[in-house]
């Protein structure tokens, strides 16, 4: 696997979106891809979203709303 400096940026600036904002829908909304098949993974292995709709979904579940 080749380092990839697009993915890198994507990842600093949703770091940064959360570090500032919070764990939000907005930030969601701006920072995540409403393309098909587009895989969250988080820091669990067993922490695995797949599409945008069920990323929305799992923080909206979150946040108590």
């Amino acid at each position: 696997m080749q380092p990839c400096d697009e993915l890198k940026n994507i990842v600093l600036q949703n770091y940064r979106a959360h570090a500032t904002e919070g764990y939000s829908l907005d930030v969601v909304r701006r920072c995540y891809s409403h393309q098909e098949g587009m895989l969250f993974v988080g820091t669990d292995p067993k922490e695995r979203l797949k599409g945008y709709e069920a990323i929305y979904r799992y923080v909206e579940s979150t946040m108590g709303g």
